[in-house]
């Protein structure tokens, strides 16, 4: 296998990410390019690349140095754990290559983090086998995810909630139509990245995460999607819709496209009118806009409570930690 510096990686971003599509058992959207590169770019910097290609397919690590003196490989994005950093449509074949490669430049690590692994996968069967046998292992962090089902569109995923949900939309709904509330799309591949983005910034600063000095608005957050939004609007893989009282934006909804799939990223809404309920309704408008699409799935990112109620199950993996 050949290494790859980040920017020969980034150069082969679109060959990674067909490899990507045709990976099973992996979380498609976050192990791809679009979130990978400005994880590693923005949120976790000072490592250094541990990235091979070869007909096997893709590695794409980062080496790091703990405080104490001891070096580890991560994947590129491991501050949730969504990436899979083994990319391959014949993972026991990638496995069997990734086994050599550590073996080879144990030098490198004393710690080995392959996160992203589904738990019975080919994938997963292939690295307790192949490494079990020469080093320790443990299992790390589980991270869920959840995923709700757009088929039947609006009204089918609606008809996978409960009673009270759509009853409380519906009301939601006529409070902010009476209010004056419409959406507008503001994803055109022929928009300024910078402007696009600045202008979802406007609505996080009056946000109650904007005002608390925890939204997207700050630090490494903030490169981190102006990143991801410079990167998914030229291929038209970014949607962004804004919710607009008159002539002010008042919540934005942000994702992006990846297959049969939009991955939800981000939304806030402007504190004052926390009232209109905005934060589901653009939920709402964005499903509705991306099931006239033909989008099949919505994911909506790792646990938080309140996203059990708008999905339907969802993609399980573990962070599989290797000990030289």
């Amino acid at each position: 296998m050949k290494s790859l510096s980040l920017e020969e990686f980034s150069q082969a971003s679109d060959r990674f990410d067909r490899l990507v599509m045709q990976s099973p058992d992996v979380d498609l959207f976050c192990s791809s390019s679009s979130w990978v590169l400005p994880a590693a770019e923005a949120l976790m910097p000072g490592r250094d690349p541990w990235i091979w290609e070869g007909p096997e397919g893709f590695v794409a690590m980062m080496r790091g140095m703990h405080p104490d003196g001891w070096h580890y490989l991560e994947p590129l994005e491991s501050m949730w754990g969504l990436a899979s950093p083994l990319i391959s449509p014949e993972p026991a074949v990638l496995v069997a290559a990734f086994t050599q490669l550590a073996r080879r430049y144990e030098a490198d690590w004393e710690l080995l983090l392959i996160g992203g692994v589904v738990q019975g996968s080919v994938a997963y069967d292939s690295l307790i086998k192949s490494m079990g046998s020469r080093y320790r292992l443990r299992l790390g962090r589980a991270t869920q995810r959840h995923c709700a089902s757009l088929e039947g569109g609006l009204e089918g995923f609606l008809s996978r909630r409960s009673r009270k949900f759509r009853a409380n939309l519906r009301r939601d709904q006529r409070t902010a139509a009476q209010a004056g509330v419409v959406f507008e799309q503001a994803d055109g591949p022929e928009l300024d990245p910078a402007a696009l983005y600045e202008r979802i910034l406007r609505v996080e600063r009056q946000s109650w995460k904007g005002m608390r000095g925890v939204g997207i608005d700050q630090g490494q957050m903030r490169d981190f999607y102006a990143q991801m939004v410079r990167q998914l609007l030229p291929i038209g893989a970014l949607r962004v819709l804004f919710a607009r009282l008159g002539d002010q934006d008042v919540s934005y909804i942000l994702g992006g496209v990846l297959g049969d799939t939009f991955r939800g990223l981000q939304f806030s809404y402007v504190h004052q009118h926390r009232d209109l309920a905005l934060g589901n309704l653009s939920q709402v408008a964005m499903i509705e806009r991306l099931a006239g699409e033909g989008v099949v799935y919505y994911d909506l990112g790792s646990d938080i409570e309140y996203k059990a109620r708008w999905g339907e199950g969802g993609m399980r993996t573990v962070t599989l930690v290797v000990y030289r």
